[in-house]
């Protein structure tokens, strides 16, 4: 770059100086030759040069002081504009009211806020064959064409050892459609961990995670219900100002149904491309509460069940009003959860009055509106005394979903399922103590029914064998009869025979004795 004239002019004056200088001093020794010696002459010359080398010594000091304090000052000017710059990014523009790009600050706050109840997520996993228990999971995305990422392309993925993931199907949009269970990191490295379940799975688990083609997306927290997850309103300022708007914002009957009908899809075992049709009747009943989430009750009730909890009221403050949100616990995180028992924040991040505070009081402005449950008689209660006081007014019934805690919901569903595995077993070893019992019933049957068929034929030749004896007893009976006929006819002849006898003997024993008697008399 050319330097300004008056500039130039500038630098050539030592030069010229120097010139005029060594003219002199030519002029001088010739004028001096003729009085001064030779080391008088050598001594000068020596001298002359030894003080143009400290001239060009202090110029070129001069010179280099001269860039580094131009250097310097134009370093301090763009560090003070990057300072005001990185102030302006952390902070905001402190000349205006309300920034045009978020400030650092606030954009790390709503992730912290995000962060709070979600935690990190790795997507796009590549899973491996299952070993054992065991499965090899990449977390090295797959290329654009869908070819395999390399590993010394993607960074670490700072995932501990003993860490617990939940672990979930994707689909092509990077969105989870199935949820594949609780995994522990048994061995982590930077690029890929190995799992292991931490629960039994069922049999759709054990089908899609045999699917080496899915990709997985790895939780590190499980993800939490939200009235905003599926709404277009990114804050719910907007709709709660508006009368006429749902409270939760608009939701997209398009976007949900096909969703959901994805879902049903792979909880059907369908191919992805397949998938039941948006007005399958099974994902009408999954999306209708998603729909008419934050419409009025009136609205709700035509489409959906409207349920005492479900039914909450809308109010509007029409008087500045306060109201403790922090908890009076000191030690955050005391009850092991982001709230305590009574619902007043816990967590730092949380708190109103920041960390240590004892009664964080929340400001309500004019003009602001809430919704507030109207089911327990607690609530009731708040409502009713807000209404009371004049602080609100009634801006009517809306109905709001009932949120799911999908990690407590998939432990009781995995609790049943071991519950219901053990019933199983243990009905089938009823079964099998049954079959057995079963069988030698049948063994012992069979041996009865043969112990029986002997019987029978016994019986048979023992009817037999009593027909012939019965037979022979008649036989007998009839000689017996005719036997003692005989006899009674032998007897009455014996006894005949006897009085015969009898008189015989009779007569006889008179013979004798008249034969005695007169053999005597004579």
């Amino acid at each position: 770059m050319a330097l300004p004239l008056s500039t130039a002019a500038c630098a050539m004056i030592p030069l010229i100086v120097g010139i005029l200088l060594f003219i002199f001093f030519i002029v001088t020794i010739v004028l001096s030759v003729s009085s001064w010696r030779g080391w008088h002459i050598a001594a000068a010359c020596l001298t002359f040069l030894a003080g143009i080398g400290l001239v060009i010594c202090a110029s070129l000091s001069v010179k280099t002081h001269t860039h580094w304090r131009r250097e310097h000052a134009s370093a301090a000017r763009e560090l003070e504009a990057i300072k005001l710059e990185l102030y302006t990014r952390q902070f905001g523009d402190p000349t205006m009211v309300e920034s045009e790009v978020p400030p650092v600050n606030d954009i790390q706050a709503r992730l912290n806020r995000i962060l709070l109840d979600r935690g990190r997520v790795w997507r796009q996993c590549t899973p491996g064959a299952p070993t054992g228990t065991g499965i090899l999971v990449s977390t090295v995305p797959p290329r654009p064409d869908g070819a395999p990422g390399e590993a010394g392309t993607a960074p670490p993925n700072g995932i501990p050892a003993n860490m617990v993931l939940y672990v979930f199907r994707e689909n092509d949009r990077q969105l989870p459609v199935a949820y594949l269970g609780e995994f522990k990191v048994v061995d982590a490295q930077p690029t890929n961990v190995t799992l292991e379940r931490t629960m039994p799975l069922d049999g759709l688990q054990e089908r899609l995670i045999a699917d080496q083609s899915a990709r997985w997306s790895l939780y590190e927290m499980m993800p939490i219900d939200s009235h905003h997850v599926f709404s277009d309103e990114e804050t719910i300022s907007r709709p709660l100002d508006d009368q006429n708007k749902p409270i939760f914002g608009r939701m997209d009957e398009q976007q949900l149904r096909a969703m959901f009908s994805e879902v049903v899809g792979v909880a059907l075992g369908r191919a992805p491309q397949d998938p039941p049709p948006p007005d399958d009747p099974l994902v009408s009943e999954l999306v209708g509460p998603y729909l008419v989430d934050g419409l009025t009750s009136s609205e709700a009730s035509a489409k959906v069940p409207v349920r005492a909890e479900n039914e909450w009221w809308k109010l509007e403050f029409e008087k500045p009003h306060q109201e403790r949100v922090d908890s009076n616990n000191l030690d955050p995180g005391l009850s092991g959860n982001y709230f305590d028992p009574e619902g007043y924040a816990e967590v730092t991040r949380l708190r109103v009055g920041g960390e240590g505070a004892r009664s964080g009081m929340a400001s309500i402005r004019v003009n602001d509106i809430g919704v507030f449950p109207y089911c327990q008689d607690i609530d009731r209660q708040l409502v009713d005394g807000l209404i009371s006081r004049g602080i609100c007014r009634n801006l009517g019934p809306f109905y709001v979903r009932s949120l799911r805690d999908y990690e407590e919901s998939f432990h009781d569903i995995q609790a049943r399922f071991i519950q219901r595995n053990e019933d199983i077993r243990r009905a089938q070893r009823d079964v099998a103590a049954l079959n057995v019992s079963v069988r030698k019933t049948q063994e012992q049957i069979a041996y009865r029914q043969e112990e029986r068929s002997k019987l029978t034929t016994d019986s048979d030749k023992f009817n037999v064998e009593r027909q012939k004896i019965s037979d022979l007893a008649a036989t007998l009976e009839a000689q017996k009869s005719a036997l003692q006929q005989e006899l009674s006819q032998l007897f009455k002849t014996n006894l005949a025979l006897t009085q015969q006898l009898a008189a015989i003997d009779s007569k006889l024993t008179e013979e004798i004795n008249r034969r005695t008697a007169s053999v005597v008399a004579q």
